[in-house]
């Protein structure tokens, strides 16, 4: 019986943890017309932006009271304003946020706060922030990650996260990157998955027919 009441006591508590994240002081929410998800409805609210100059490419992933996952995908104009894409194909969803969430997507610290270190004749040195920018450059893309839950919400952001993590590992040095490499594992595997890209190719294409 003690066995039983220890189960029914903790398994809500360890489902909770999963969807559970360090919050940010200040919710700063990345598109004003989206906003934060109503708590009464939602329980989890995964949000991924890849923006340029002149669009945002987003996915939304939105875990409901009744603990049904559902998703969405689209783009944010120069003006903020949302397009959704239509037509969406079945995505397991449940099976998708675990894989996500085996690459820390709710803890990755914001880039500036990621540890990048060059093993040169057996040592590791740590790059500084000055250093690190030189390695940046300019013109960068950005992948920024939004989480929500019923009481917190947080963001964090990468710029250049795939180019990024390609030219470390492709690299002739010995590179370690970790959490820059788990961000564009990140971002790869949503473009993949939604095929973002292709579906703001074939909309401007569209545009420009008519």
């Amino acid at each position: 019986m003690k066995t039983i009441i220890i189960i029914i006591i903790f398994a809500p508590l360890s489902l909770w943890a999963q969807f559970s994240f360090e919050p940010d002081a200040i919710v700063e929410t990345r598109n004003k017309y989206l906003g934060v998800p109503n708590p009464d409805s939602v329980k989890f609210e995964f949000r991924l932006w890849n923006s340029s100059t002149h669009f945002g490419l987003f996915t939304q992933l939105t875990l409901n009271k009744d603990d049904e996952w559902s998703y969405k995908t689209g783009f944010e104009t120069h003006n903020a304003e949302i397009n959704y894409f239509e037509n969406l194909p079945n995505i397991d969803i449940n099976k998708l946020w675990r894989k996500l969430d085996s690459l820390n997507v709710r803890s990755l610290p914001s880039q500036e706060k990621a540890t990048i270190s060059i093993l040169k004749k057996g040592r590791t040195h740590k790059l500084t922030r000055k250093q690190f920018d030189k390695i940046l450059g300019m013109g960068a893309s950005v992948s920024r990650v939004e989480l929500f839950n019923r009481a917190d919400y947080r963001t964090y952001y990468y710029l250049n996260p795939i180019k990024l993590s390609d030219s470390f590992k492709n690299s002739r040095e010995k590179w370690v990157a970790d959490e820059h490499h788990a961000m564009a594992e990140i971002v790869r595997i949503l473009n993949e998955t939604f095929d973002t890209t292709n579906n703001f190719s074939r909309y401007l294409n569209n545009i420009s027919k008519e």
